[in-house]
């Protein structure tokens, strides 16, 4: 169980999660946000995969209706998703946007009864972090993963009961 909000903590503002389709003009401008964003962390790569396969993605809008993240769920097998693309933009960090979004993905999961598996970089310490407070654990590297495994980190975790 997570632990209630804190009083003294400030208010932060409500973020909204909505399905999209990834072919929406603000879906389009996150995916290539977050394509820019690796291809800093990992200068040569190719992140030509902002395009690839998504079963489901959803945005998350700030309180003004701006989108300011993103989360794609690919399904894999029957009971077994991935969660891919998972961006917030750098001016809505920490603010609780990454957690919303990974929350809306991992009921989808549930609802499905699926495991949850998911690739991402060493150069991101703040997406391990989130990932392994949220109960992620290490795995082997899986045949659909797309980057190089040199610079991957392979995580998941079981189905919800």
């Amino acid at each position: 169980m997570r632990p209630g909000p804190d009083a003294t903590a400030p208010r932060r503002p409500p973020i909204a999660i909505e399905p999209t389709d990834p072919d929406d003009g603000d879906a389009c401008a996150l995916l290539n946000a977050h394509a820019r964003d690796m291809a800093q962390r990992y200068p040569g790569g190719s992140w030509a995969g902002v395009g690839g396969p998504k079963d489901r993605l959803w945005l998350a809008r700030d309180e003004g209706g701006s989108a300011v993240g993103c989360v794609a769920l690919r399904v894999l097998a029957p009971h077994l998703v991935e969660v891919k693309h998972l961006y917030v933009a750098p001016d809505a960090r920490r603010r609780g946007v990454a957690g919303a979004l990974m929350d809306t993905l991992e009921a989808e999961a549930a609802r499905r009864r699926a495991a949850i598996i998911l690739e991402t970089g060493i150069r991101q310490p703040e997406a391990i972090a989130l990932y392994r407070a949220r109960g992620y654990g290490d795995r082997a590297r899986y045949p659909q993963a797309d980057a190089d495994a040199h610079h991957s980190v392979y995580l998941g975790r079981d189905a919800a009961p």
